[in-house]
């Protein structure tokens, strides 16, 4: 009876040894059959990352954003939680300052929970490079005034107008002052400042004949160049770089101040500037004008007539949408085409000139 019964404690024991065997060869089998193919799944990975991000820089080097925005968003979908991939777009796009294209990406990156905290200064960074557009408007108490719902902006380097959203809509002109608007849109994360200054009306004595009360008009003119020009809510608005054209010895002044490379040296040792003129621009102020409903535009005459002998310094009238078509064509290059000199009456635009430079 005790021999059956050390048998069949043996006979326990080898079974419990072989299980335990077995559950444990068969756990080291099922991590050397799966290591090398997930350690494969991985490469595969990164170099499909890779591959997609070659193909995204292509793309943008070759200016073809539309594609190079979907490729690079392909990539992120791959790895949604890789930093580096975010990273490496964003500093992409930085190298062609194509602005909202890079927040573009640090968003994407923010809305997946990838590396939240650095995003979120690398967002702020992106943001503070966005130029803020100014409106300078003069008004008389009581008069009526809506700010425009739409304004011209930078949008990766193109002019783009994009609706306003005002602080405060409502325009209340019946105290003298100066007040100020912040206006913004967040799809684009853009701001927009509008300043009014609002002054009394000027009421003439009325004297025996009766004439008509005259209100004086500040006049003044500026040169600028011209960065667009465009139509909201029925009025016509012109965005600004103002910049001082100096000429002769001013000119020359000016260049060796600013140590600008167009000063040269004559063989008496003397110092010129190329055509006695230079345009300084030390201050890249984006600044938008309101342009009366009876201003003048005036272009060069060979702009107008091709076949012309004249030189750039002869303009001649234009109608507003052969102006606006001129400048349009220029805006995403060289400003030099457009020069221009405004005049304007109380802060709105009432003549616009194209200003030769040889």
């Amino acid at each position: 009876m005790v021999k059956q019964f050390k048998a069949k404690k043996s006979t326990i024991f080898l079974s419990l040894l072989l299980i335990s065997t077995f559950v444990s060869c068969s756990k080291i089998d099922k991590e050397t059959i799966l290591s090398p193919n997930v350690t494969e799944d991985i490469k595969v990975e990164e170099n499909e990352v890779k591959v997609t991000l070659e193909k995204g820089n292509s793309y943008l080097n070759d200016n073809d954003f539309a594609n190079a925005k979907l490729t690079y968003e392909k990539a992120t979908s791959i790895d949604k939680v890789n930093k580096d991939i975010y990273l490496q777009i964003k500093d992409k796009y930085l190298e062609l300052t194509r602005f909202d294209d890079a927040l573009y990406f640090v968003q994407l990156a923010l809305n997946n929970n990838t590396d939240i905290d650095n995003m979120k200064i690398i967002s702020d960074n992106i943001k503070s490079k966005f130029e803020i557009t100014s409106i300078d408007k003069s008004l008389y108490e009581g008069e009526s005034y809506t700010l425009p719902s739409e304004l011209s902006t930078k949008i990766n380097n193109e002019n783009v107008s994009i609706p306003v959203t005002w602080n405060n809509s409502v325009i209340n002109t019946s105290t003298a002052g100066t007040f100020s608007y912040l206006g913004t849109n967040k799809e684009y994360s853009r701001q927009f400042n509008a300043t009014l200054t609002v002054v009394p009306p000027i009421v003439s004595a009325v004297v025996p004949p009766v004439v008509a009360p005259v209100i004086p008009s500040v006049v003044d003119e500026e040169h600028c160049y011209v960065k667009n020009i465009y139509k909201s809510n029925g009025k016509t608005y012109i965005d600004v770089d103002l910049v001082e054209f100096l000429r002769g010895n001013a000119a020359l002044e000016g260049a060796i101040k600013d140590n600008n490379s167009k000063v040269g040296t004559n063989d008496d040792g003397s110092k010129f500037v190329p055509d006695s003129y230079y345009i300084r621009d030390n201050v890249h102020t984006q600044i938008t004008y309101e342009v009366s409903q009876n201003s003048t535009f005036n272009l060069a005459e060979f702009h107008i007539y091709p076949n012309s002998s004249s030189n750039g310094t002869i303009t001649v009238p234009v109608p507003y949408d052969r102006f606006e078509s001129y400048i349009k064509s220029h805006i995403n290059g060289d400003y030099r085409p457009n020069l221009c000199l405004i005049k304007f009456k109380n802060n709105v635009v009432y003549d616009v000139s194209y200003v030769y430079t040889p």
